[in-house]
């Protein structure tokens, strides 16, 4: 009878342990339940930010693809207009070469005379660039010598030459460049042999605008990087600045540059004693440049400036009264 107790406990603790083992069993299932639903929840809230994703990316795909369409269009379009461009100079030049070839029957003994005389004209130019090219070769630093050449050079026609002149000029400032890199005198003569080449392109837009035109924007962008480049190292080099000034001011977007230019060269003019030569181009810069912002008044005040330090300018005094019409 003592066993029994000793039994009773025994199974006592057996059920109580098999309880026990219950609730923990019971208590990993729900905690495995809720890990799961956690998990559930996540993978839900991820393929919901993975299909947001989706669809902005076919958004903004689909809103590439229009823009790419709506661009080829507008090429496409473009490139019409050039092919209908080029048929209609093509047509005008063959009109052209048609009169050239019976002058007699199209031109005036007068007009003839005019076209023989330009031809002498052109003929003579080529021999003085032609000179001026060759001492320039033995001192590309001389800037009178470039001045006068650059001064003479936009009436050029003849394309062949225009072309010989742009590969001299790079041959030369390249190789005397690579001797004297700090040369200002140097620099500035490359900046002003720039103006050969936008000579030369002017006459192959004609021809291919699409190619040559970017091309003028480059040999200008030179050409103001020279004299950027002269003013940086002597800020006093009023040569430099008026030539960058006339530069900028025919350089698509920089005419605002250029009434900043003229506006500081007109203040030293005043100030200082300079050769009219600088100072007739310093005051007809300015106007020209004022006249293009429409601000007529100070167009006027300029050539008035002007005229009273240089009295004896016939141009000052002609772009004064044109001004006043």
């Amino acid at each position: 009878m003592k066993n029994v107790p000793s039994a009773l406990a025994f199974a006592v603790g057996i059920i109580v342990g098999a309880i026990l083992l219950l609730i923990v069993q019971a208590h990993r299932v729900e905690s495995l339940t809720s890990k799961n639903l956690s998990l559930k929840e996540s993978h839900q809230a991820l393929s919901e930010e993975l299909k947001k994703n989706r669809e902005d990316s076919e958004k903004i795909r689909s809103e590439f693809e229009k823009k790419m369409d709506e661009l080829i269009q507008q090429l496409f379009k473009k490139d019409k207009e050039i092919e209908s461009l080029k048929a209609e100079n093509k047509a005008l030049r063959e009109k052209l070469n048609l009169t050239e070839k019976s002058p007699a029957l199209t031109k005036k003994p007068d007009e003839q005379k005019t076209d023989e005389t330009a031809q002498e004209e052109q003929k003579s130019l080529i021999e003085e660039l032609k000179n001026l090219l060759t001492r320039i070769e033995t001192a590309p630093s001389d800037r009178i010598l470039m001045r006068s050449f650059t001064d003479k050079i936009w009436e050029l026609k003849d394309v062949a030459f225009l072309k010989e002149i742009v590969d001299k000029f790079n041959k030369i400032f390249d190789e005397a460049l690579k001797n004297e890199p700090d040369n200002l005198d140097l620099i500035f003569n490359q900046g002003n042999a720039c103006a050969a080449e936008l000579t030369y392109l002017q006459f192959k837009m004609k021809e291919d605008p699409m190619r040559y035109g970017p091309k003028m924007g480059e040999v200008s962008l030179k050409a103001l990087n020279c004299f950027n480049k002269v003013l940086e190292k002597n800020p006093n080099d009023y040569e430099a600045l008026l030539t960058r000034a006339y530069w900028c001011y025919y350089s698509p977007g920089e005419i605002r540059q250029a009434e900043k230019d003229f506006s500081e060269l007109t203040k030293r003019a005043k100030e200082q004693n300079f050769e009219p030569v600088f100072g007739e181009r310093i005051f007809l810069g300015a106007a020209m440049t004022y006249q293009k912002l429409g601000e007529k008044e100070k167009a006027k005040k300029s050539l008035e400036d002007g005229m009273r330090l240089y009295p004896l300018s016939d141009n000052l005094r002609k772009a004064y009264d044109k001004l006043q019409e």
